[in-house]
């Protein structure tokens, strides 16, 4: 038994016009979406402190002849300027190396002030400069306010968001010791003088000022943050020559605040200079 099979071919035809047509028609719904989708952009980033990249050039060299010694005998410098060069980049990375430079800096205390939307870091534009006593742990994780009066007068003050009773964190920088210490957790304020020595139960050591003018009534915020978190921050420097074989050595650090970038690169290759020449 034969079945017969009659197949139809039919030309498919696509109106384009007609498809343009009709997508433009819902042209306010394209507007309303664009609108929106930069609306929330812009929110997003003026929300978002703005992240600097800072670089600074740095040469490594011998500071003799490799192959003569006082006595004008023949030596072998294995290794010379390049052994150099690799011994700065790793030691550049170290956590000893960047301890150093932390210590030196101190960039484990955070001065902070009101941003239009958040707080901001406001390294080296407050007009004070905060000395802990060495020898006493000072509170960790916890932003102290400081508001001056006058130009010699200032209020501290510590509030606690909760009120229920609790155990707070405390750091000795010099022996490298935390310890956690009971506390009522009730909020704290006193005035002092930059003259005298501030003795509270959060805080000890001195508040000095510097040579920027005083704004008086605005506060300002000091946080003292985990030593070791803080060198670790600061660890991941990136350090890598110019180009193969250079003696040159390029190093950056991305940050916040483009004052305490430059401070750190600067002081991070005067301790590197230093302990070279005392090797």
């Amino acid at each position: 038994m034969e079945e017969e099979f009659e197949i139809n071919e039919s030309t498919g035809y696509f109106d384009f016009k007609g498809f343009i047509v009709k997508i433009f028609s819902y042209w306010y719904l394209f507007v309303i979406s664009i609108l929106i989708g930069m609306s929330i952009a812009y929110f997003i980033n003026v929300r978002k402190q703005p992240i600097y990249q800072i670089e600074s050039l740095i040469t490594i060299k011998d500071d003799q002849n490799p192959f003569f010694t006082s006595n004008t005998s023949l030596t072998f410098n294995w290794g010379g300027v390049s052994d150099k060069v690799n011994t700065s980049v790793t030691t550049l990375k170290t956590r000893t190396h960047n301890e150093k430079v932390v210590d030196r800096l101190r960039y484990y205390i955070q001065y902070l002030e009101d941003g239009k939307y958040q707080k901001e870091d406001a390294y080296g534009k407050v007009p004070f400069v905060v000395m802990e006593d060495s020898l006493r742990a000072q509170l960790i994780g916890r932003q102290m306010t400081i508001q001056f009066l006058d130009e010699n007068t200032f209020e501290l003050s510590l509030k606690f968001e909760e009120e229920e009773p609790g155990n707070l964190s405390f750091y000795n920088y010099t022996t490298n010791e935390q310890e956690s210490v009971y506390s009522n957790k009730e909020n704290y304020k006193a005035v002092f003088s930059t003259s005298e020595y501030v003795n509270s139960p959060y805080f000890k050591g001195r508040i000095l000022r510097n040579t920027l003018p005083v704004n008086e009534g605005k506060p300002y915020y000091i946080q003292f943050n985990n030593y070791y978190s803080t060198v670790k921050r600061y660890q991941n420097i990136n350090v890598n020559p110019e180009n193969k074989g250079s003696s040159i050595l390029n190093l950056s650090l991305t940050g916040n605040n483009k004052e305490k970038l430059v401070d750190y690169l600067n002081t991070t290759v005067q301790v590197l200079s230093e302990d070279m020449l005392n090797r």
